[in-house]
């Protein structure tokens, strides 16, 4: 579990680094958001300001709006609600509950399988919510809560996702998770962001089927920089040259 956790770790941290490289390439990225259809708002539920019962009503409101927005079933919100209420019962610290909620689903998620990005959460969750800060709570919930992290290193739920939103043809997905397959037997992948291998595998195997797709193109649909995406191609191409 130590090095599940540790790979966990290094996971996060390169999806941060990830966020970094983003920012640095757009000079006009903010965290800011506004208030445009009434769930957004810029008041905020503190741990500390309430009773429990009344932060638990709060998170599972978040969570279900989440939910319906983006399409999420599959039990992963019920999940998110659950470990939202662990959360508080371990946590001692104060927190922003709207935040911890949106950090709940995004690990109940990749616990059920669900493909969903952090900035498909951050895109429409409130302003506290960003990608960045998403992704740290998460890392918290994780190491408080002793969850298994391997469940967020599932490279293959990135791959179908990735290939369908790409309207790639069935080859091209079955050669991008036969390119994993091997890059996991070989031990070389451990600790790499899942959904930048993905989106490198699915670069790969369109190339190699000769389909025309740029980085871009995948860099759209998989919320990954052309930077991880080129890297994470280069490491995979190794493998098979």
């Amino acid at each position: 579990m130590t090095d599940s956790i540790e790979g966990f770790r290094e996971e996060i941290e390169e999806l941060l680094e990830d966020v970094n490289d983003a920012d640095k390439l757009d000079n006009s990225h903010t965290t800011t958001k506004h208030n445009t259809d009434g769930w957004f708002r810029e008041e905020f539920t503190f741990r500390d300001a309430h009773t429990d019962e009344f932060i638990i009503r709060c998170a599972a409101s978040e969570i279900e709006q989440y939910a319906t927005e983006l399409n999420i079933t599959g039990g992963a919100d019920t999940m998110a609600e659950e470990l939202f209420e662990q959360y508080l019962k371990a946590s001692e610290r104060q927190f922003v509950t709207e935040l911890i909620a949106a950090a709940t689903l995004y690990c109940a998620c990749k616990i059920n399988g669900v493909g969903i990005s952090p900035t498909a959460i951050a895109d429409i969750g409130p302003a506290v919510v960003t990608k960045k800060h998403l992704l740290r709570r998460s890392k918290k919930i994780v190491n408080t809560l002793g969850l298994d992290p391997s469940s967020f290193f599932d490279v293959g739920q990135y791959i179908d996702r990735y290939c369908e939103e790409l309207e790639l043809e069935p080859n091209i997905r079955k050669t991008a998770h036969e390119l994993i397959e091997n890059a996991e037997e070989k031990n070389v992948i451990s600790g790499k962001a899942p959904t930048a291998l993905a989106a490198g595998a699915v670069y790969w195997a369109a190339k190699k089927e000769g389909v025309k797709i740029t980085q871009n193109d995948v860099a759209k649909v998989s919320d990954v920089s052309t930077i991880s995406i080129r890297s994470r191609y280069q490491d995979l191409a190794e493998l098979n040259n």
